[in-house]
């Protein structure tokens, strides 16, 4: 079988050589060899394929370059073609249906979210809607004055008011509830349990009397005759006072000795005997005690020390007379007792 084959690296004549200024030789002109017979035995060519090959010279200087154009690598190259053009397209169809994917996936989320949310706003509105209040602990207010304090005599969801909130205005309208716990039953029940509480002192603030409980919340305004009974205060200027709310001083020494003393007073036997406590001077405060008695504590200090002798001391036999007292408890090491009936209490 003839070979047929054809060098198509350089573009010179085979059997030639570049010359060393880089003018190909013209065969045309006079060369000798470009009809040669070698050069014929070279060179085939059919209508079918042609394959170009260099001669060993050519190689050696030139390098092995081939171009391969039977039918069969031209099928092989067409078979790669079309495997990548196939790739191309398959990779943009993956593509193409991870975006589709990805939208629908979207589209279903918002779908789903604004469905969620209608369903929400239809129950928030239609649905667990408060229509039963009950109130338990309740002793000086009525169930309704409650319910009105707490603002649920109006229509509201169980869930849209602020138990906080509805507590502080408890508290503010009806000041001798204390506490209160809110707990709410599904569908639209509301259940409120509170706990009260009784002035123990009394105080004049801003011109008005006004009840006072043992932590020191702002009660109730009082009459003369609703005093009765209870442990009067002189206290220093008052900073912020208001129904259901803890009083406040303007000295912080004179509230932080204010607040020491209700809690030692609260677990002492002393406060069932006091009619009255004087808290004007930080270095003297003064007592009395079944309206006989006249206790001088002085400073503030060792103060809780001062309430035991104050305790044993009422109970010796001497003060079981209707005789009244002066008691010195300045000094804890020494104290004495003045009995002057000519004491008077304003």
């Amino acid at each position: 079988m003839p070979d047929n084959r054809i060098n198509a690296k350089s573009r010179t004549q085979p059997g030639t050589k570049r010359r060393a200024g880089g003018r190909v030789p013209d065969y045309s002109r006079g060369n000798r060899s470009w009809n040669t017979e070698g050069y014929k035995d070279s060179v085939r060519t059919t209508h079918t394929d042609t394959k170009v090959m260099k001669s060993p010279s050519d190689t050696r200087e030139r390098g092995s370059y081939y171009y391969d154009n039977t039918v069969t690598a031209q099928k092989e190259r067409r078979r790669k073609n079309f495997d990548i053009r196939r790739e191309m397209w398959l990779d943009t169809v993956r593509k193409s249906r991870r975006r589709h994917r990805a939208a629908r996936k979207f589209l279903s989320f918002i779908i789903i979210s604004v469905a969620v949310i209608a369903l929400m706003s239809l129950s928030y509105k239609f649905f667990f809607v408060v229509s039963a209040v009950n109130v338990d602990g309740a002793k000086s207010y009525t169930p309704e004055e409650i319910v009105r304090a707490a603002g649920l005599d109006t229509p509201k969801n169980l869930f849209s008011f602020s138990s906080r909130v509805a507590g502080d205005s408890i508290r503010f309208y009806c000041p001798k509830i204390s506490k209160t716990d809110f707990d709410r039953t599904i569908p639209n029940k509301v259940n409120i349990a509170v706990e009260e509480e009784s002035p123990t002192y009394y105080a004049e603030i801003y011109g008005d009397v006004y009840g006072i409980s043992d932590s020191l919340r702002v009660v109730e305004k009082l009459t003369p005759e609703e005093c009765e009974g209870l442990i009067r205060l002189k206290l220093q200027t008052v900073e912020y006072a208001v129904s259901g709310g803890k009083i406040e001083l303007a000295s912080a020494r004179a509230q932080r000795f204010l607040e020491d003393l209700s809690a030692m007073l609260s677990a002492s036997a002393l406060k069932g005997k006091l009619t009255q406590i004087d808290l004007r001077n930080d270095f003297d405060v003064v007592m009395v005690a079944e309206n006989k008695y006249k206790l001088i504590f002085g400073t503030q200090d060792e103060f809780d020390i001062k309430i035991r002798l104050a305790v044993a001391m009422l109970e010796d036999d001497i003060f079981k007379g209707g005789s009244k007292a002066i008691i010195n408890l300045e000094d804890t090491s020494k104290t004495s007792v003045i009995i002057d009936n000519q004491l008077e209490f304003d």
